[in-house]
């Protein structure tokens, strides 16, 4: 009996998605403002002044982040923020399938030539 062969290996292309890091600032900014009380930005980052946590609050004061996350964590803002999600994500998936066509046309003409390892 013969030996079969193995399908050659498919390398994942050596590129970012600009959409899909921009959804995701755009669920971590939903979340942060929803549990912490500040952007995604202003909890890395560490807004001086901010009303939230942040990270630098989160490893100086733990007591600080449990205080915010017992007080934000109530049914209401978690299924709100759950359903915000899930709007965000059909807003993104109905983009991406209407703007599907220029998207791979910018893709093709004019980020592949520049090789910068970005994509939209």
């Amino acid at each position: 009996m013969a030996r079969r062969r193995k399908a050659p290996r498919r390398r994942q292309p050596k590129v970012i998605s600009l959409l899909n890091v921009g959804e995701g600032i755009a669920q971590a900014n939903l979340v942060t403002q929803a549990f912490l009380g500040t952007s995604a930005i202003g909890f890395v980052l560490d807004e001086p002044g901010a009303p939230g946590v942040s990270i630098r609050d989160a490893i100086k004061y733990p007591q600080k982040l449990s205080d915010k996350l017992g007080q934000t964590m109530t049914f209401e803002n978690v299924a709100m923020t759950a359903f915000q999600s899930a709007i965000l994500n059909v807003g993104f998936r109905f983009g991406r399938r209407a703007l599907r066509g220029s998207v791979n046309k910018f893709n093709r003409s004019v980020m592949s030539p520049l090789a910068l390892g970005f994509k939209l």
